[in-house]
């Protein structure tokens, strides 16, 4: 054990997991994300909030970082794919996610990231 365990090229990969969402879709696989992908997603979905005294302060928008982070973490199917998109009459991951799935399947998603090691992403999202 030493320092080279910690190398960037020595560690490995984010590991990816497959899930079935629901019997009307194939199966789907996602990835934990990187602390600096994390980071960009929670910027993103940062809002400024009124303090009532004429300020405002930051807040993370905790659905629209949660469905950030669920789009964010599917590698298949790739939501990106102009085909996929065009499918749904959709433009960007999200909102691609979001006509592809119905409620039940967007929780069992999220509860999938959350059951299978990639809790702190999801409870950020509903802290």
């Amino acid at each position: 054990m030493g320092l080279s365990e910690f190398l960037r090229e020595n560690v490995g990969t984010y590991p990816e997991k497959t899930v079935k969402l629901s019997e009307r879709l194939g199966e789907f696989t996602v990835r934990a994300l990187s602390a600096d992908e994390d980071a960009a997603l929670r910027a993103r979905c940062t809002v400024r909030i009124a303090d009532g005294r004429g300020g405002s302060f930051p807040e993370v928008d905790p659905n629209r970082y949660l469905l950030a982070v669920a789009a964010e973490s599917v590698v298949y199917p790739d939501l990106s794919s102009v085909e996929l998109q065009d499918s749904y009459h959709t433009i960007g991951r999200e909102d691609t996610l979001v006509a592809m799935l119905m409620k039940p399947e967007f929780d069992r998603l999220c509860e999938f990231l959350t059951v299978e090691g990639f809790a702190e992403l999801v409870d950020r999202a509903k802290k």
